[in-house]
């Protein structure tokens, strides 16, 4: 199926250089008008395309760390029943 894209033509902003948010929102609203009903794992990675790489950087760190609090959280609770028994 050939996308809605095809037939399109670049648009030009006053600057000159193309207008590519244009293109993003008709891409997004074509999406959303195809498949209306979209998961929550489809918008978190469509929103993660198009965050900033520091954003991201400092999404990640904190994914990470609480992965390892939750990693000592465990740890600390499988001690504290190794313990008692």
């Amino acid at each position: 199926m050939a996308s809605s894209l095809d037939n399109i033509e670049p648009v030009q902003s006053r600057s000159g250089r193309a207008a590519s948010w244009h293109m993003a929102a008709f891409e997004l609203w074509s999406l959303w008008q195809r498949r209306p009903k979209l998961r929550k794992r489809a918008i978190v990675f469509l929103a993660w395309r198009f965050l900033p790489p520091n954003i991201k950087l400092i999404a990640l760190g904190v994914a990470a760390g609480a992965i390892l609090l939750f990693a000592a959280m465990f740890a600390a609770l499988v001690f504290g029943i190794t313990q008692l028994a």
